[in-house]
């Protein structure tokens, strides 16, 4: 694969990306689409979505971040797959272009440094850091290994305290909007 110079250009084979795209089929378009996350690290590209990695393929390239974008969008990509090979993922200006189709998405720049600041953070900034980074980015890292731990402090905080206050009518999944809540307004922070 020839590879032209972009801070955030990736190539994958074609038939690998045919075959990724295939776990989206399902996805449709509302007002409120699911989101998918495109992550790049140590050469897999990978494709979350609803905080769980779905797939992740060989590419080339250099990607410093992640997009957000609709997951119907990659429905459509299972539907009417890209013909050139390799596929071509670009970022730039606010715009995720894959083959042909031109989609707005949100792009947060991910990186090393973004980890290493990481090393000490609260149960917050970790639930956090869970929806804004990528899982290949962490997979196997001291990071990592924090988050599903603080994930677990979460659920089991939030059954108790829905057990504590269940006489006084309030429900686990009043409780865990809250806790919504108070995660994106941390991301929100920055």
């Amino acid at each position: 694969m020839n590879l032209p110079v972009s801070a955030s250009v990736l190539q994958v084979r074609r038939s690998d990306f045919i075959r990724a795209m295939r776990f989206f089929k399902g996805y449709e378009k509302s007002k409120r689409p699911t989101m998918a996350m495109i992550a790049f690290s140590n050469g897999y590209l990978s494709f979350e979505v609803e905080g769980a990695e779905v797939v992740a393929i060989g590419a080339e390239g250099n990607w410093q971040g992640h997009a957000s974008i609709p997951a119907y969008c990659l429905a459509l990509l299972h539907a009417a797959p890209p013909t050139e090979n390799p596929v071509e993922l670009r970022y730039e200006n606010g715009k995720m272009r894959i083959s042909t189709m031109s989609i707005g998405c949100h792009w947060e720049p991910v990186s090393a440094e973004l980890i290493r600041r990481s090393e000490s953070p609260d149960t917050l900034e970790l639930l956090a850091l869970d929806r804004t980074i990528s899982r290949s980015e962490v997979h196997g890292t001291p990071l990592g290994r924090k988050i599903a731990q603080a994930k677990r402090v979460a659920s089991t905080a939030i059954t108790r305290a829905a057990k504590s206050l269940e006489p006084f009518g309030i429900v686990r999944v009043e409780i865990a909007a809250m806790v919504e809540r108070q995660i994106a307004a941390r991301i929100k922070k920055g």
